[in-house]
Order: C-alpha cells, then sequence, then structure tokens
C-alpha cells in the first residue's frame, strides 16, 4: 500500500478528517476533539497529530506536515470552539480542547507493552464506538469476561494476538480486523495451516491421495466475461470489463470500488508492471481520491457509449468487496438521474449519534435508458453495498439476482493500540430514506441464486458451472426472453 493511499485510507475510510488550504491559521493551531470517534487532533507548528482515545487510554497515531494534508482536505467552518472539515460526501466536527488530556499528555510508559492493558484498550474502544451490538446479538460484556480470564501479565505478544483475533472474529463483521507485526503474522498463519492440515487429511478413505483443488480468481473471471463476450473491453487490469452480450444486453463487471484513477491510458492488463505505474502515479498525485472519483466518470463514459444502445444492462457486483462510497455513487448516477436523498449515515457516539449526512448521487453527463438487472453475492460489500443501497431508492425498478449482500456498510473506524498494533472496527449506520438498517442482513436479490458463502468455493461453483454458461446471467436472459 502506498504512503499516499494509507494517508487516504487512515482520514477517509477510518475517518479523521482534517482539511486543505494554503497555510496553517492560528485559529487551527490547538488541541481539537472529534464528535464520534474518539480521535483528538493536536495542530501545533507545521505538524498535525492524531491521537486515539478511549476511556482508558490515549495512544499515538500518524503524525503529518501541513503539505500531506493540504493536498486532500477543506475547511468547512473554523471558529474558536469549532471545526467542521469536508471530504467528498463527510463533513466532520470537532470541539476545541483547552490541552491535551492527560491520558494523551503523559501516558503511563509502563502500560505500553502490558497486555492487559492493550487488551482492555480494544474491548473499551469497541464498547464506546462499535454500533451493531444489537443487529449481530452480541454480548460484549460477556464476550470480554470470557476472554480477558485469559490474559496475565505473562502474557505473550502471540497470545495476546491470539486471544484478540478470536474475539474480533466473534462480531462476525468483515470491518473488524487486527493488524500486528509479519513475525506475529507469520506464526499465526504458520499454526492455521497445520490446524488447517490436521483437520483436513490428504487422502481418501481408499487410501488415493486427494485431488487438490486451486482457484484462479482472475482467469475465473476472465473465462466468465469471455462466455458471453468474445472481446470485452476492460479497464485498470479488469478492474472494469465490459461488452454487448447480444445486440440488446450489455454486460458491465465492476470489481471494486477504488483503484479506479485513469493512471494508465494504455489499458494494459493487470500484472506487476501495472501494479507499479498505477502505485506511481498515485503517490505523485496532489489529489488521489478526486482521481479515483474522476475515474469512475470516465470509465462509465466509455461504458455507457459501448453499451447504452442496449435495451439492457447487466451490472455485476458479485465479486466486488468495496473501496470508496463516492466511487460507488459515481457509477450509480449513470444509471439514475434521481436527485432525492438515497441513504444516511451517522457516527456512533458513546450512547448518542452524530448528526445525519444524507448521501446523494452526483451529477452525470448521461444516464443509461434500459433495463438494469444487478448482480450480487455474499462477497458484494462495503462501498459495493453502499450502491446497492443507493439503488432501492435511485434504481428502484431495477431487478437484484443472486444471493444477499454481506452486510457491511460503514467506514472503518481504525485505531492504534498503545503497543503499536492496529485495528478496525464498525463505527457508522447506513439507513436507507425509510430508515432501514441492512447490516448483517445484507441487501436481498428478487431472484436467489445459491451461493456458497465460502469465497472459495462460490469461486468454484462458477469455474464448474462455466461450461453451461453463468446462473445469474442466464437467469437475466432467460427473464429477458420470457418478457417478450
Amino acid at each position: 500500500m502506498t504512503s499516499s493511499i494509507r494517508l487516504l485510507l487512515l482520514f477517509l475510510c477510518l475517518p479523521l478528517v482534517l482539511f486543505a488550504g494554503p497555510s496553517i491559521s492560528p485559529g487551527l493551531v490547538g488541541v481539537w476533539a472529534q464528535d464520534g470517534y474518539g480521535r483528538i487532533l493536536h495542530v501545533e507548528g507545521n505538524t498535525f497529530t492524531e491521537y486515539h482515545t478511549c476511556a482508558i487510554s490515549c495512544s499515538s497515531g500518524e503524525t503529518f506536515t501541513e503539505e500531506e494534508f493540504f493536498a486532500e482536505f477543506t475547511i468547512e467552518e473554523v471558529t474558536d470552539s469549532k471545526l467542521a472539515l469536508r471530504i467528498g460526501l463527510n463533513c466532520y466536527t470537532f470541539k476545541k480542547l483547552d490541552r491535551l488530556p492527560d491520558l494523551c499528555a503523559n501516558p503511563d510508559p509502563a502500560l505500553k507493552n502490558d497486555p492487559l492493558h492493550n487488551f482492555e484498550t480494544l474491548w473499551q474502544t469497541y464498547q464506546e464506538n462499535y454500533c451493531y451490538f444489537e443487529e449481530r446479538e452480541i454480548n460484549w460484556e460477556a464476550i470480554g469476561d470470557r476472554y480477558r480470564s485469559k490474559i496475565t501479565k505473562r502474557t505473550t505478544p502471540f497470545e495476546l494476538y491470539l486471544v484478540l483475533e478470536e474475539m474480533i472474529a466473534e462480531l462476525g463483521d468483515g470491518h473488524s480486523f487486527l493488524e500486528v507485526p509479519y513475525e506475529l503474522e507469520e506464526a499465526y498463519q504458520a499454526r492455521q495451516d497445520s490446524l488447517q492440515a490436521a483437520k483436513l487429511a490428504n487422502r481418501n478413505e481408499d487410501g488415493t491421495k486427494k485431488k487438490r483443488i486451486g482457484i484462479n480468481i482472475d482467469k475465473t473471471l476472465s473465462k466468465l466475461t469471455h462466455h458471453y463476450i468474445p472481446k470485452p473491453k476492460t479497464y485498470n487490469g479488469g478492474l472494469v470489463k465490459w461488452g454487448m452480450i447480444n445486440d440488446e444486453v450489455g454486460y458491465v463487471q465492476i470489481n471494486g470500488m477504488m483503484n479506479m484513477a485513469n493512471y494508465d491510458p494504455s489499458g494494459r492488463k493487470k500484472n506487476a508492471s501495472f501494479e507499479r505505474l498505477y502505485a506511481k502515479m498515485e503517490a505523485q498525485s496532489e489529489d488521489p481520491f478526486a482521481d479515483e472519483v474522476a475515474g469512475a466518470h470516465f470509465v462509465m463514459k466509455k461504458v455507457l457509449t459501448d453499451i447504452g444502445r442496449g435495451k439492457a444492462c447487466i451490472i455485476d457486483l458479485r465479486f466486488n468487496g468495496g473501496g470508496i462510497d463516492e466511487v460507488g455513487l459515481a457509477i450509480l448516477s449513470y444509471f439514475s438521474d434521481e436527485e432525492e436523498v438515497l441513504a444516511y449515515k451517522k457516527a456512533r457516539m458513546l450512547s448518542a449519534y452524530t448528526p445525519e449526512i444524507p448521501l446523494r448521487l452526483p451529477p452525470s453527463s448521461k444516464t443509461y435508458p434500459g433495463e438494469v438487472f444487478i448482480l450480487t453475492s455474499y462477497f458484494t460489500a462495503s462501498a459495493a453495498e453502499v450502491f446497492m443501497l443507493g439503488s432501492l431508492t435511485a434504481t428502484p425498478d431495477a431487478i437484484r439476482v443472486g444471493s444477499p449482500t454481506e452486510g457491511i456498510f460503514s467506514d472503518i473506524l481504525g485505531r492504534y493500540l498503545p503497543n503499536g498494533w492496529y485495528f478496525g472496527l464498525s463505527n457508522e449506520v447506513y439507513l436507507g430514506p425509510d430508515g432501514a438498517n441492512y447490516e448483517n442482513k445484507g441487501i436481498a436479490p428478487h431472484h436467489v441464486i445459491d451461493y456458497n458463502k465460502s469465497k472459495f468455493w462460490f469461486l468454484h461453483q462458477l469455474k464448474e458451472e462455466l461450461p453451461m454458461g453463468d446462473a445469474a446471467i442466464n437467469k437475466v436472459l432467460k427473464l429477458l426472453a420470457d418478457a417478450q
């Protein structure tokens, strides 16, 4: 991950939001506490330092120069007591503090690597910020008691990692995770591989060796696309693929809501050369976020030019794990000119929530006039689900085919533990205009395809069925034929 996109993730997807401007105004200097999110921003001299706080702890986050910030973010409002900062659709507010809290200004060095203190910091951060205990039927107090009993002063870093990893897994939330130093991750993976090998014997009951099954996702998706479109067009190494299935039906496969910037006009295939070029251009960009959104508009204009003559379009989001909400909404704008609010988002603030932020479509130069079908799977997630949530209002007649989406809508709130480990959690609620919350449930299809919830077996299922075609695409073609 490049430094520029790491910065973007830290302050957009995770989001402590900062600002853009020519220089640091004296009114910005000082200590600011973000409403919700448990973050403090300390502006001093030419540096910006973030702190991650909860009731029992304060951990140092990132420190950046003014140049790194001012290229990305916009001041909405600043007074003696309030700071409002905007990036894309989001506006976040901060209150001025007299000084840094004591936990941040005078941390106890003895607690930095204390296993119980790090455990309590993670547990308390979830207790204050995580917003889906009820939807996921989680008793966090009971879970904390159960795992806390496994921690002592002598708990090793690896043992602490195992406990925290297992505790977080109980949430069943794809936006909750823990990142640790490489050597711990490597030891954990070796342990998991050993457990998996013990669980799955490598021989059948008759003693013959089991056949090893492997899946190459890029090759599988390429075969799927070519089954229906002999010469599909592609963008950014296959992130977007499109073409006409026949004279009346267009198809566009969108495999992510990130890495959309138009940094490689040659359209080369996804490989190490493409990835190096993209990373280099991204690092040199003055505004990677704007490049992402502009790239979405760029490719969708091309898509509609090529498939806009059709009577129907299939939008395939089955392999789209998310990215940036604004990218998803930019893509959706080419299938609707709806001006009403599509959804709302708000962040948890202990026992309350921040004011709701409305999500609307950006304007687009053209919209698709025909019927719309959207394919989803259990791996349609995050920003791809924000696209789906918006589509309920923007394209209410669109027919959904596949399985329910994963049900993880929130941006990721990223935090550091005192020992330097990084973790993330869901602290935002996304609601439809009618107040509906699809977290953990996902957005259901009109026509169900029985996909496996394991990504490996889902892709294996597609690969095995491909000689006879794709079940979801074939379903759409049958629906269109039956309607004639």
